[in-house]
């Protein structure tokens, strides 16, 4: 795939071109996508995906599981942003919590956040349309990305469940019904 920008023959399917790291996704158009349901995956941004009214709960890498699960259970988000420094070091979701500590651990108070994140997970920016969230998702076979600044400060997150919701908001039904 030829990028528009640079002119550089990139491989077929990647997200950025590998010389200048321009996006890629506009020069593509899967079969059958047009429309409005188009427009929603391939022009719309994360940013306006999400609900932007719930902030991300974000702990240090120090923080223990302990206070993980507390963020939990008190502000019923599905997944934890972890910093050092301010900088985005990894990620936890409740699953992690499942299926990397429970029944494996007694003492939550001794275990780090950084002992079970996902470390440098895959990020957005704000204006990173849904169709690269998408795509994100399917091919790291993950439900949440989080969502940085160009500084990589945690800014917010996007889960499968919000793309979901966003697209069936703004009239999926009705967009496939017509596409």
């Amino acid at each position: 795939m030829k990028c528009p920008s640079c002119g550089h023959e990139n491989q077929s399917g990647v997200d950025h071109c590998h010389n200048c790291m321009a996006s890629l996704f506009h020069s593509y158009m899967p079969p059958g996508a047009k429309g409005k349901l188009r427009r929603m995956i391939m022009e719309e941004t994360v940013w306006n995906a999400i609900d932007q009214g719930q902030k991300p709960i974000i702990l240090g890498v120090s923080d223990t599981v302990e206070k993980a699960i507390r963020a939990f259970q008190e502000h019923q988000q599905s997944c934890l942003l972890i910093v050092e420094n301010g900088k985005l070091a990894g990620i936890v979701t409740y699953r992690d919590i499942l299926m990397k500590v429970a029944g494996k651990y007694k003492d939550f108070k001794r275990i780090k956040v950084s002992q079970i994140m996902t470390a440098r997970p895959m990020t957005l920016k704000k204006d990173d349309t849904v169709a690269v969230a998408i795509n994100g998702m399917s091919i790291g076979g993950f439900r949440h990305i989080p969502i940085v600044d160009v500084e990589n400060h945690p800014i917010g997150w996007i889960s499968i469940k919000a793309v979901l919701r966003h697209l069936s908001k703004s009239g999926l039904a009705a967009a496939s019904a017509t596409s």
